[in-house]
């Protein structure tokens, strides 16, 4: 099988940075480098000029996003190091690093690039690994020789069994028993990376494999179609696997002083990965007892299926814990007004999870309701193959027609007690002709017989998109180009159409956005919470302005709930009034608490110039967005926070919002 080769192309720069008198007032030194093992983008450099200085540093990754910021104090001779973030996409780094005594930010390319695919050569006999402080003759290991261990480790993670894994994580942690706090801290990212790769290795179970040893598995296969028959021995063994390789790592984390890492570890979101091929269909069966085992873990049931040599163009379904236990299906039960004897009939029934490609001469339908969308200058193109998802509870097993297509006894599983993550993977041979912030998942609505948008996210790295769902049905990806005729010369062009992909803007008709048309209350309001995803259909709002009829209902009620909007004088909220730009930044702001999350730091705060006419409850929130990068002053650097805002400057709030988070 061939291998790939990274090749790093490396530039070191001094960046010297003049004064207006043109005299040099500082220099800084930038020296990159990349581990291969574990993925973690490292800077070196000094600062001449002085001692204990502050140093940051930003990096922005090939997507042209913030991968990560830091500051640090260089030490006496003006040397600093920044540990640095995990990455694994290919590009061009930009690197940007400043200090308190230069005006501007030194910055240097980077580029991390896989190279062609070549043969492996044969080569020396491997030398044998030294054991960790036989080289000092003390008994003790070095930092380094613990270094290279893991580093070790890592290379051969996917090979070892995971005992054997289990075994030398534990014996590596043990080994950082002598050293220091401080060379303990050193040694804290390496770590880290090595529980997390060894935690997702041990909760990845082939299942070729595991039938081979066990008679607890089934696998048959006919015209493509895979059925995996799991019992709950099976499973019961899989749990004990997972629970042993969890605390045993906790135990000596925390033994050994790394309690923040070991928290890391209890708190991670526990799952079994279940990965078989399937070229056309995968029908997956295990018990209600066996997931209800699963559930009162923890564990999440992770489904891979097309799952290849390359661990590439797999479908992954996730079911959740507390998703489908047996608490939830019975009640689901009961709600269907289904006769249920007890709880032991219940347990033992099976539950059946299908993926499934749809087949071309199935997808006529489809392809038909996608040419609806090409109305009013839109295109819509498919990224992906049509897949077919569902869960059917069965009532006495399964059954296979002469025609060998699928026909099941059962209750169709249409809701869930928790939303299910899909991943579905997107197709190679387009991604270079597209653009990937107009991606999104759609579901094929039987009744409509349209495609309805679900959003999703897309992972560069592993060229898959990601959502959550309550409705299973047929999925695909389609990428959205849509534009209107009054943005064609609109500084705000880009940020409206990937809007409008994502249907967070609409325009007032198929042809015209008026870009330059005052932004409502209401309007902005829905924008927010659709670009977080915060909307919430429960949600009742109590303005005595807002009736519950209007278009921006569930908008405004979602925001009242979450704290994002307050109202005014008389419980009123103004929804067809204008927003000014201090309040559409309040509002922001708040969104993101609301989300769980915080905005990055990505510059220095200047103050405006008309700080002192922004409101006191607004001046937090506009500082936060504009160290952000989201918002920006106008001519002469005045935020004018009374002033109007317009649906491209709503629109451009909006994008970089949602980019930033």
């Amino acid at each position: 099988m061939a291998i790939f080769a990274f090749a790093l192309l490396m530039f070191a720069q001094t960046a010297f940075v003049r004064a207006e008198n043109g005299q040099t007032t500082g220099n800084i030194t930038i020296n990159p480098s990349y581990n291969f093992s574990t993925g973690r983008l490292s800077v070196k450099g000094k600062v001449m000029g002085g001692s204990n200085i502050r140093v940051s540093i930003k990096i922005i990754n090939p997507s042209d996003k913030l991968l990560y910021i830091g500051e640090e104090k260089s030490g006496a001779d003006g040397s600093f190091i920044f540990s640095g973030p995990v990455t694994y996409e290919e590009g061009i780094y930009k690197i940007y690093v400043g200090s308190e005594i230069t005006e501007k930010p030194a910055v240097i390319s980077y580029i991390v690039k896989k190279d062609t695919s070549v043969e492996p050569q044969p080569g020396p006999e491997p030398k044998p690994v030294t054991p960790p402080g036989q080289q000092t003759g003390t008994g003790k290991p070095t930092k380094q020789e613990v270094k290279d261990k893991i580093e070790e480790t890592l290379k051969n993670i996917e090979t070892e069994d995971n005992d054997k894994i289990l075994e030398t994580i534990v014996d590596i942690i043990e080994h950082t028993g002598s050293f220091n706090a401080d060379e303990k801290n050193n040694l804290k990212d390496e770590i880290k990376v090595l529980v997390e790769k060894t935690l997702d290795k041990v909760s990845v179970v082939d299942v070729g494999k595991l039938a081979e040893k066990s008679g607890n598995v089934v696998i048959t296969e006919v015209e493509n179609i895979k059925k995996i028959e799991i019992d709950d021995e099976a499973i019961n063994d899989v749990i004990s696997s997972i629970e042993k390789a969890y605390e045993s790592i906790a135990k000596v984390l925390e033994k050994e002083g790394f309690n923040e890492i070991s928290g890391m570890t209890l708190s991670k979101n526990k799952e079994v990965r279940f990965a078989s091929e399937a070229k056309k269909e995968l029908n997956f069966e295990l018990t209600v007892k066996s997931i209800d085992g699963l559930s009162s873990k923890g564990i999440a049931l992770v489904i891979d299926a097309g799952v290849d040599k390359e661990k590439v163009n797999s479908t992954s379904f996730v079911i959740p814990p507390k998703a489908l236990d047996l608490e939830y299906i019975t009640k689901y039960l009961k709600d269907m007004k289904e006769e249920i004897n007890d709880g032991e009939e219940i347990k033992g029934r099976k539950v059946s999870i299908v993926i499934k490609k749809v087949e071309e001469k199935e997808s006529q339908k489809y392809e038909q309701a996608a040419k609806v969308r090409e109305q009013g200058n839109a295109t819509f193109s498919p990224v992906s193959e049509n897949f077919d998802l569902s869960v059917m509870l069965l009532k006495g097993g399964s059954k296979t027609d002469d025609n060998n297509s699928r026909s099941k006894e059962g209750i169709v599983i249409e809701k869930f007690n928790e939303k299910l993550a899909i991943e579905i993977p997107l197709k190679e041979e387009v991604l270079n002709n597209i653009n990937k912030e107009k991606l999104g998942v759609y579901r094929y609505n039987p009744e409509t017989k349209a495609w309805d948008y679900v959003g999703g996210k897309v992972n560069p790295n592993t060229k898959k998109i990601s959502f959550k769902t309550n409705h299973l049905s047929v999925y695909a990806v389609y990428e959205y180009n849509k534009t209107f005729k009054d943005i064609e010369k609109n500084w705000a062009r880009e940020y409206i159409e990937v809007l409008a992909a994502k249907h967070i803007v609409h325009g007032v008709n198929d042809e015209s956005f008026q870009p330059d048309r005052n932004v409502t209350r209401a309007e902005f309001t829905k924008m927010l919470l659709e670009a977080l995803d915060l909307v919430d259909p429960t949600a009742k709002a109590t303005f005595t302005d807002v009736d519950e009829n209007a278009w921006y209902y569930k908008y405004v009620a979602s925001a009242q709930k979450l704290g994002i909007v307050m109202g005014t004088i008389g419980n009123r909220f103004k929804p067809e009034e204008i927003i000014n730009r201090q309040d559409m930044a309040v509002m922001a702001y708040r969104a993101v608490k609301a989300a769980g999350t915080s905005l990055p730091e990505v510059k220095e705060y200047k103050e405006f110039t008309d700080s002192d006419k922004i409101a006191n409850y607004a001046k937090e929130a506009v500082k936060a967005l504009q160290q952000a990068d989201i918002v920006e002053g106008t001519g002469r650097n005045m935020f004018m926070p009374r002033n109007n805002s317009t649906r491209a400057e709503a629109a451009k709030i909006i994008y970089k919002l949602a980019q930033q988070l």
